[in-house]
C-alpha cells in the first residue's frame, strides 16, 4: 500500500512537471503583452497567499516585513515575475482550450467526484455536500486542463509524422500548443 502510493506520487509529479515545461516552453515562445491591471491583481493575490500561509506558522505580513527589512514595494516586485509567468500561462492554457472546444461535461465531474469520495473514503452525497460551486468549478477546469494536456500530446505525436510510437518530445508538444495559440480556424490570432 505504501508502495503503491509512493508510485503514484512519483507518477503524478512526473506529469506536473511535464505540464509546467510545456507551459514554460510555450510561454517562452509565446508573444502577447499582459495587461498591467490583470499583473497587479496576480500580484495582489501571491501576496494574500503568501500572508496566509505566514499565518498558519504564527506571524502576519508586518511582522515579516519587519524581520526581513523588506517594503511592500520590495515583497510586490519579488512576486511581479512569477504573477506574470502563472498569468501568461493561464492565458496559454485558455487559448488552446478554447481553439480544441475542450470541455468537460457534468458526467466527468460527477465520475471525479465519485472518485475523490473513494479516495478520502466518504459518501458521494457528503462529499457534494462539502463541496461548493467554486470547487466543483475547479474540479471541472483541473479535468479541462487534463484533457487538454491529453490532446496536446496525442497531437504532438500525430503532428510529427509519427505513428504514435515515436518518443514525445517536449519541443513538438509545445510547437503544437503554439501552432494553436497563434491561430485559429480562420488564420486570425487567438492571443
Amino acid at each position: 500500500d505504501v508502495r503503491k502510493k509512493l508510485e503514484e506520487a512519483a507518477e503524478n509529479k512526473a506529469k506536473v512537471e511535464t505540464e509546467n515545461a510545456v507551459i514554460d516552453k510555450v510561454i517562452e515562445n509565446a508573444e502577447f503583452d499582459l495587461p498591467d491591471a490583470m499583473v497587479e491583481t496576480q500580484i495582489d493575490n501571491s501576496v494574500r497567499d503568501f500572508a496566509q500561509r505566514l499565518s498558519y506558522q504564527g506571524m502576519n505580513l508586518d511582522m515579516y516585513m519587519q524581520y526581513t527589512g523588506m517594503t511592500m514595494d520590495a515583497l510586490r516586485a519579488q512576486f511581479a515575475e512569477q504573477a506574470k509567468k502563472q498569468l501568461s500561462g493561464s492565458l496559454v492554457l485558455e487559448a488552446i482550450q478554447k481553439a480544441e472546444g475542450i470541455e468537460a461535461g457534468p458526467e466527468e465531474v460527477e465520475l471525479e467526484l465519485v472518485d475523490m469520495s473513494k479516495k478520502y473514503n466518504m459518501e458521494l452525497d457528503k462529499l457534494k455536500e462539502l463541496l461548493g460551486d467554486a470547487e466543483k468549478e475547479s474540479i471541472k477546469k483541473d479535468l479541462e486542463i487534463q484533457g487538454l494536456f491529453f490532446r496536446l500530446q496525442k497531437s504532438a505525436r500525430r503532428g510529427s509524422g509519427g505513428s504514435g510510437t515515436m518518443e514525445l518530445t517536449l519541443e513538438a508538444v509545445a510547437l503544437f500548443a503554439l501552432k494553436l495559440v497563434h491561430e485559429t480556424d480562420d488564420g486570425s490570432p487567438l492571443l
